[in-house]
């Protein structure tokens, strides 16, 4: 059985065109190098943290004074009979307040957590050196108390933290702070 081809000996004007068109064409190289480095491939947490001074520090308001705050915001009722204010001096604030320097406000987001699985899921992500105290807020919120502040510096400037695919929102610890009317607008990273 013999089969024929027969190849046209000329295109047409338009079959050409499709033809140039349909051929795959390939830049040629010959040899010469980018002018680009190769990219180095890094995950999008590490993409997001970086050192750029003073960031933490604006973000965390380390220097605050809280007292300033409180004052212009709060309106005080009236005592009723047989009640007695106390008032404290700044000294005295600032040195019951002194335990608590060092303490952070935590909430795991989009998931709501138990006291003992968070202890030990932050135990295990953040190894610390020394004891940390823990406190329930309510609505979600705890409260953790570093014993060491080399352990409270690494948790701050080595985040965004994650248990499991949860996000771990952290604020520092604030006197007036409640749980039930909380609200956190920004995540440093």
């Amino acid at each position: 059985m013999d089969v024929e081809f027969s190849i046209p000996a000329q295109r047409s004007s338009e079959t050409e065109d499709e033809f140039q068109r349909s051929v795959k064409k390939f830049k040629e190289n010959n040899g010469a190098r980018s002018f680009l480095p190769p990219r180095k491939l890094v995950s999008y947490k590490d993409s997001l943290v970086g050192d750029i001074p003073g960031v933490y520090e604006q973000a965390f308001k380390f220097n605050k004074d809280w007292e300033e705050d409180y004052e212009s915001e709060i309106e005080m009722k009236p005592l009723t009979e047989g009640m007695t204010e106390v008032k404290l001096s700044k000294e005295t604030k600032a040195r019951i307040r002194a335990p608590w320097s060092r303490a952070l406000i935590v909430k795991v987001y989009g998931r709501s957590v138990g006291f003992h699985y968070l202890t030990f899921k932050i135990n295990a992500l953040w190894k610390p050196t020394a004891k940390m105290d823990y406190v329930t807020l309510g609505k979600g919120f705890f409260l953790v108390c570093f014993n060491n502040s080399n352990d409270y510096d690494y948790v701050l400037r080595g985040g965004p933290w994650f248990i499991g695919e949860y996000f771990l929102a952290i604020k520092p610890w604030e006197p007036y702070f409640i749980a039930y009317e909380a609200k956190l607008t920004s995540v440093t990273v």
